[in-house]
């Protein structure tokens, strides 16, 4: 059998036995730790053989020592990851037995891949009884349990499976796991198995015209390979998709809605044409850079940058509310690439600043990975409100964006990150009143970026970066 290349290998958390927080604590410790806590275990038990030989706690003993000896060497040795690579992945050792001994195996071998579900839990928890399963061709199967995976486990799995299992059967599901997995772990939402899939099924197929792309569609001259929808809504969606280098990208898609007339269809393609290479010249480190534009099959597509991390929303939902501390890096951060936008010639509106389009990166800073430019053309010319009702602010629910709308937006998703909830739309925002435990000086800068009256409203991101500045001295001095 084909070796994985080991340089290619990532690894996946999965909690293949219970008590991987203590497993995960005693591989971290020294060999010459591990052996003696193996020691001392097999002489505990010897020792209680000893104080009662031939007894019932001789026996006690002996059955202890084996098990202590399988045990430990079990804790030493199970590691709680799956090895995935280019061409196969390797399974833990519980999976040795059910994969006839050959944990490691390749993408080809992989002849489908079904979404289980338990069907009496079908109204009730998401996750309950919800599984991959992975049938084999030699007849072995792998049974994947979702609640053994944690957020980006499950999303890098599916995500490697739908790029390098490309002779494999999917189910329809499984491209969405990643989105139950969140809805589950959030808390945010009650619904049921039922509903979730019944919720996916709307947004993907609307009233509209519009169907989103499926998993292996190819773009640009079968240049690029759709290998997973991030998300879909309304005439547009965005898709991970490869290169034919390798390159991982993310493709936002609009499609111009059939019942317009060929005048105004026209003017959405210019305009969304004009904006898009405005966009291709933008470089700054918290923008995903936008590496290209095109038209295919009547559809428009941005080339963006891919940034890999969980959205904000999501990153929220698993670490709870963020402390001032950490917010008021983000609030200057997000003012940073506001003042960098809104000084272009011609100044740049991002007209979607909201927890969805901002990523988390592993050093903990805010990456902006989408722009509503195409939604709002799209919006203004079907009279359908486009955007996050949260976030948008009055005029620009009128279709009078400015500016200081990107700062209402930018008010309302610091509000979020602050208290966990998303703010009431077109409302004035006080995160102390949202029960975060802010600083009079942070509060005030939310509310006053989020003003309805554009008078009242800061009235630039320059201006913001100033208070900001002069907050951070006030909150420091105190």
């Amino acid at each position: 059998m084909a070796e994985i290349s080991a340089d290619k290998l990532v690894a996946i958390e999965y909690r293949a036995l219970p008590g991987a927080a203590l497993r995960k604590r005693l591989q971290k410790l020294d060999p010459v730790w591990r052996i003696l806590i193996l020691a001392g275990l097999i002489f505990a038990a010897i020792v209680g053989g000893l104080s009662n030989p031939g007894g019932i706690l001789s026996t006690i003993a002996l059955f202890s020592i084996a098990l202590a000896g399988l045990g430990g060497l079990a804790l030493m040795i199970t590691r709680d990851q799956i090895f995935i690579g280019e061409h196969g992945l390797s399974f833990p050792l519980p999976f040795m037995f059910s994969l006839s001994y050959r944990p490691t195996r390749l993408w080809t071998e992989v002849e489908k891949i079904e979404v289980l579900s338990d069907a009496n839990a079908a109204n009730s928890s998401l996750m309950k009884g919800c599984a991959i399963k992975l049938i084999f061709r030699t007849g072995e199967e792998a049974v994947l349990p979702l609640c053994n995976f944690n957020q980006e486990g499950i999303n890098l799995f599916v995500g490697a499976a739908a790029e390098w299992a490309s002779r494999c059967k999917f189910d329809e599901q499984f491209e969405q796991l990643p989105k139950l997995y969140e809805y589950e772990t959030g808390g945010f939402k009650s619904i049921s198995y039922t509903q979730f899939w019944e919720e996916q099924l709307a947004n993907t197929y609307t009233f509209t015209a519009f169907v989103p792309l499926q998993i292996g569609h190819r773009l640009r001259n079968e240049t690029l390979t759709v290998l997973s929808q991030i998300a879909s809504g309304g005439f547009s969606a965005i898709y991970l998709v490869k290169s034919a280098d390798g390159k991982r990208m993310v493709a936002k898609e609009s499609v111009t809605p059939g019942t317009l007339d060929d005048a105004a269809k026209e003017k959405i393609r210019e305009q969304f044409k004009r904006e898009a290479a405005l966009l291709v010249r933008l470089h700054h480190d918290a923008i995903a850079q936008v590496y290209d534009h095109f038209v295919e099959a009547g559809r428009s597509y941005l080339l963006i940058e891919y940034i890999q991390g969980p959205d904000l929303r999501a990153y929220v939902r698993q670490h709870g509310p963020q402390s001032e501390a950490t917010v008021a890096a983000w609030f200057e951060e997000l003012a940073h690439v506001l003042d960098y936008l809104h000084k272009q010639e011609p100044p740049i509106l991002h007209r979607d600043i909201s927890p969805e389009n901002l990523i988390v990166t592993a050093e903990g800073h805010l990456v902006v990975i989408d722009f509503g430019a195409a939604n709002e053309f799209i919006g203004q010319a079907t009279g359908t409100l486009v955007g996050k009702q949260s976030y948008v602010s009055p005029e620009q629910i009128r279709g009078r964006a400015c500016p200081q709308s990107d700062l209402y937006s930018l008010g309302a998703t610091i509000f979020f990150a602050l208290t966990g909830n998303d703010p009431e739309p077109l409302s004035s925002c006080s995160p102390q009143a949202g029960g975060a435990a802010v600083s009079p000086q942070l509060d005030s800068l939310v509310t006053l970026c989020t003003k309805l009256d554009l008078s009242q409203r800061l009235g630039s991101a320059a201006e913001l970066l100033d208070k900001l500045a002069h907050a951070g001295r006030e909150v420091h001095r105190v």
